[in-house]
């Protein structure tokens, strides 16, 4: 369902997920939160013949790949291990130090409306009082807490900085993904990252493909058309002009106004006035998308988006789909042998010798390989 909020991992692939700080995990956490408040996320990447079946895949596409990142950064770890060198997997969203909702797919977008309980808002709000609480306790407080990997980049020098880089992500070769209607991607292939991508997907190629396409479709082609529609147009700008008569603050869409008052959350802390007043801004959004409609426009602009996509795209995304489930598979076999290790089990199989799923190409000759 359009508006429910997306997963917190960064869309830029495996390879940028790189932690942007506490502050940007925050805004990923009250996001998580809101939605199990919303609509809920899927549970698995599978069915989607329908436009709406295929709408809730990318929207939750972040959501979708996220234990299948959690598994890599296993494995990389184990990877790294072997060549005698510490690796730390970056946190997940919600984790101190995790992406941002802000650069998922939806957050941020014409697509995202929050969480859509009101009960929920009547309590809660969007939820910053308490995460901004919960980060404040924190060592470091909002701003503080780095990632253990970067501790670890930022402590080397020289030829030890260069072996550690070429060991984690290779010395040279490029990959090139060209998504129709987009400019073509560059990725950077090679050492643990990779093998641990390829043991995952089944294929260096599906590796990359994987984490782009879904995201790149959304906000490449969907978003973009969804927001030309004459119907969605007028219900923004019946929520704007609702907005602004309640609470006297100009704003595009939900996801600008929940940002309007994060930001004051930190210039002037979690005091109870800002509290009240994100409490009284959250009820009064909600209750002016229900009056603008602003929910079904989207919902019908989306799903009109999908339905224009050429057949080329919708079968290439429905073989990555199929590869993304298979991948989620053995992330679950990867924790599987890495809970036994921590039991002292001896009894599995080593992750590295699990077979890989039989996957294609990727994206049906859309992904190249460039360098030596």
């Amino acid at each position: 369902m359009v508006g429910a909020v997306g997963g917190g991992s960064c869309r830029g692939g495996h390879r940028a997920r790189a932690a942007r700080g506490a502050v940007c995990a925050l805004i990923g956490t009250v996001a998580t939160a809101a939605l199990f408040a919303g609509c809920g996320g899927a549970a698995s990447a599978q069915g989607t013949g329908s436009p709406s079946a295929l709408l809730n895949t990318l929207e939750n596409w972040s959501a979708l790949e996220t234990p299948v990142d959690q598994a890599l950064g296993i494995l990389t770890q184990q990877c790294m291990a072997q060549h005698g060198l510490r690796y730390y997997p970056f946190p997940q969203a919600g984790q101190p130090g995790g992406p941002p909702a802000f650069a998922s797919p939806v957050f941020g977008s014409m697509l995202w409306l929050g969480p859509q309980s009101l009960a929920w808002r009547i309590v809660n709000g969007w939820g910053l009082y308490e995460e901004t609480m919960a980060q404040l306790s924190q060592p470091g407080g909002i701003s503080g807490g780095q990632p253990a990997e970067f501790q670890v980049m930022s402590s080397l020098r020289g030829q030890a900085q260069q072996t550690y880089m070429k060991t984690l992500w290779g010395g040279g070769k490029t990959m090139k993904i060209r998504i129709p209607g987009l400019p073509g991607q560059t990725f950077q292939i090679g050492g643990c990252n990779t093998t641990a991508g390829k043991q995952l997907f089944g294929s260096v190629a599906a590796s990359v493909a994987v984490p782009q396409y879904g995201p790149a479709i959304l906000t490449g082609s969907i978003q973009p058309s969804a927001s030309r529609s004459r119907a969605f147009q007028a219900s923004r700008a019946a929520w704007a002009a609702c907005v602004r008569s309640g609470t006297g603050i100009a704003a595009a869409s939900p996801s600008q106004l929940f940002l309007r008052f994060f930001s004051l959350y930190q210039s002037q802390g979690p005091t109870p006035a800002v509290h009240r007043r994100e409490l009284a801004a959250a009820i009064t959004d909600l209750r002016c998308q229900r009056r603008s409609r602003l929910p079904q426009s989207i919902q019908q602009a989306a799903l009109t988006a999908v339905g224009q996509l050429p057949n080329a795209v919708l079968g290439e995304l429905q073989t990555l789909v199929g590869v993304l489930d298979q991948a989620r598979v053995r992330a679950n076999a990867v924790f599987g042998h890495a809970q036994s290790n921590v039991s002292g089990s001896t009894n599995t199989a080593d992750p590295q010798s699990i077979a890989a799923p039989s996957s294609p190409s990727a994206s049906g000759g859309q992904v190249v390989i460039v360098g030596g």
